[in-house]
């Protein structure tokens, strides 16, 4: 039997190797770098006390432009929306009604902090991350109610501390990710007739760094002796 040892194979082979090897490297390295989106949806779940969980889907636009990031998310159950603008330092929320009447606006500044601050389906950070990350500092929060042109302005100073505790794949209905978890408290005290009340987030979250928003998250909130809970997770992106 004739063996194969002819060295003349041998180099088109190695050469060919070469090439799928360097091609698999290349689809790796490529595979987690950041990919700009347009929208996104998420299938967000909530309910608040004794009240039954209810549904809806949400539609997340997406423009950035040099440092400001413009997010537009319809709630497609009863159209109400919300406009938000993200600088450095600071974010602005305008939510409307189904009637597309502005009904309130929201001013956040988070200043020097620079960590993660859960805002509705998305968050905002200052840099990227690792595994073993760990902010503290207050955010400040002032809201408007519009529908009564009410001067009046609810002022919440939140003292938040982020945690990042891991890196892994995890899956959601629009795919499977890597993403970091992350552990987040945003706790303070607002005013209600007078009478100061507590309100306390604890949030976890799967943040993903290669299209830039929350996969899913899981949320309790505490507004005095009010507790809300919620969950959320990524559908669709384009």
């Amino acid at each position: 039997m004739k063996r194969f040892g002819n060295k003349k194979y041998y180099i088109p082979v190695i050469f060919l190797l070469s090439i799928f090897i360097v091609l698999a490297v290349y689809h790796e390295g490529t595979e987690e770098k950041s990919r700009e989106i347009s929208y996104y949806i998420t299938k967000e779940k909530g309910s608040c006390a004794s009240e039954n969980e209810k549904e809806a889907y949400v539609k997340h636009h997406i423009i950035q432009k040099d440092d400001m990031r413009t997010v537009f998310s319809e709630i497609w159950d009863d159209g109400r929306g919300s406009l938000t603008y993200v600088f450095i330092g600071k974010a602005v929320r305008y939510m409307f009604n189904e009637k597309g009447e502005l009904t309130n606006k929201t001013i956040l500044d988070f200043g020097d902090y620079g960590g993660y601050i859960w805002w509705g389906s998305y968050i905002l950070l200052a840099k990227e991350v690792e595994v073993g990350d760990m902010w503290e500092g207050d955010v400040t929060i002032k809201s408007q109610n519009m529908e009564d042109q009410s001067p009046v302005v609810t002022q919440i100073v939140l003292y938040c501390r982020a945690e990042v505790l891991s890196c892994e794949k995890i899956k959601v209905k629009a795919g499977d990710f890597k993403c970091y978890k992350i552990k987040l408290t945003q706790e303070g005290e607002y005013k209600d007739n007078n009478e100061n009340r507590s309100v306390k987030y604890t949030i976890t979250l799967w943040y993903s760094p290669d299209l830039k928003i929350i996969l899913k998250d899981t949320q309790r909130s505490l507004f005095g002796d009010f507790e809300c809970t919620s969950t959320s997770e990524l559908v669709e992106y384009r």
